[in-house]
């Protein structure tokens, strides 16, 4: 199968869009940062080669002072909040989490004020007030309190949740690249195309609403590398298509 050929359901879907809701709006994701490393330095240069806005997940406790070195570099980059430890919470048997409230309502509350204050100073003008949960969970309680506590915007995997979270703005994604069930490496080609292109037309169905690509550079593999450079290469040059940084999507209140 050629390149052209796996990629084709995704221009035939854009071709759907009409001029009133083109370009269709990506944005990307990395989750799990701590520290400079080889893949983290692959995907800022990515990012720089094809100009495409990029959001690190940064885990505050174990977040180093080297990492905003490297951060500062590319200004492509900007960073959220990613929990607080990433470390599981929940009972055995349930789901991984650790925004729940296991522990208590102000352990997490204190951590994620902490958190956020952390990284606010080592990033700078690159921080924006997003929480990123890890794995994607946080209980629905203590949605109403993050406001409060500074967030403008919070981001999960999926595409309704928490509809009573105003004022926060929710700038989920979409598309996991990584078989967490599987390899733990990065999925078939075809297959995220298939999930790209339902993505899509979600968004075209919902009045042009952003899509929303999901990565982890720590566990990323040829196949993870080289379907990330793929998808930019595709959208590279395209009118119908681009890629969007979250202060484009979300608004710079979220700074």
């Amino acid at each position: 199968m050629t390149v052209m050929t796996v990629w084709k359901p995704v221009a035939d879907e854009l071709a759907l869009w009409g001029d009133d809701l083109t370009p269709a709006r990506l944005w990307l994701r990395d989750d799990d940062a701590i520290e400079p490393t080889s893949e983290l330095e692959i995907l800022a240069n990515l990012s720089a080669r094809y100009q495409v806005p990029v959001t690190i997940a940064v885990i505050p406790q174990p977040a180093q002072q080297s990492l905003a070195k490297l951060i500062g570099q590319h200004e492509l980059i900007s960073v959220g909040v990613h929990g607080y430890c990433h470390l599981n919470h929940a009972p055995p048997g349930d789901k991984k989490c650790e925004l729940g409230l296991h522990r208590g309502r102000q352990i997490i509350i204190d951590e994620l004020a902490g958190g956020r204050a952390k990284l606010k100073d080592m990033f700078g003008a690159q921080f924006i007030n997003m929480l990123v949960p890890p794995w994607n969970r946080i209980d629905p309680e203590l949605v109403p309190e993050l406001a409060d506590l500074g967030y403008k915007s919070l981001s999960t995997f999926t595409w309704k949740d928490f509809p009573s979270a105003p004022p926060l703005v929710q700038l989920n994604t979409h598309v996991d690249i990584i078989d967490w069930k599987g390899n733990r490496g990065g999925r078939a080609a075809n297959e995220l195309v298939r999930e790209l292109v339902r993505a899509l037309e979600i968004a075209r169905q919902s009045g042009g609403a952003p899509v929303g690509i999901l990565s982890h550079h720590l566990v990323h593999d040829e196949a993870a590398w080289d379907f990330l450079e793929q998808l930019f290469k595709f959208c590279a040059n395209r009118h119908d298509i681009q890629w969007s940084h979250v202060t484009d999507l979300a608004g710079s209140g979220i700074l």
